[in-house]
């Protein structure tokens, strides 16, 4: 040695600094893993799970905007509670847009997992058993009315209220919403 001594004022310096550094590289590390954990969740949301208990404006294929409360999520469609006594049971693919939109969701899908499985044939065996009077808008803008009576594999037949018209199929392919009188509040 040379004799010389180090301050241990320069050791304190040296150790701080490289703590300092660690602890900056360490939260640099959490928030990159934070980060990707969000991203890696957000990518499992569906944009209709989010709207869940939110009012929000929908944009259709084939009837242009409705408004409501976003209350239960399936499978292929939504029940949106629109104003007065009025329900949609709008079909998730025939969306183009939403506006009002949480953040983020702020509620649980009701019905949880059972509604998640749910498919046209439940919400229209619904409608049939309740003997409802609905309106069916198809993706084209065109539009039926009567009642439900018989629900197949990927149809529903649908008969005028006064039984005078001829019963019409109509796929559920070619449904983009279907508005129906309030059934449960």
């Amino acid at each position: 040695m040379d004799g010389r001594t180090v301050s241990p004022v320069a050791w304190d310096e040296l150790f701080a600094d490289l703590e300092s550094s660690a602890e900056a590289w360490e939260q640099r590390e959490r928030d990159a893993e934070i980060l990707e954990r969000t991203r890696s969740a957000w990518s499992r949301v569906r944009w209709a799970d989010r709207c869940v208990g939110s009012s929000v404006a929908l944009r259709v294929d084939g009837l242009g905007v409705v408004d409501g409360e976003v209350d239960t999520v399936a499978r292929t469609w939504l029940l949106l509670r629109s104003a007065g006594a009025v329900d949609w049971v709008v079909a998730l693919d025939a969306v183009l847009g939403v506006v009002g939109a949480p953040a983020s969701p702020v509620a649980r899908a009701r019905g949880g997992e059972v509604a998640a499985r749910m498919g046209w044939t439940n919400a229209w065996t619904v409608l049939t058993r309740d003997r409802a009077a609905v309106q069916v808008v198809r993706r084209d803008g065109s539009r039926v009315e009567g009642l439900p009576v018989r629900v197949g594999e990927d149809f529903v037949e649908l008969r005028s209220e006064d039984g005078r018209a001829r019963p019409e199929l109509v796929p559920f392919g070619a449904v983009a919403a279907v508005r129906c009188p309030r059934l449960h509040a």
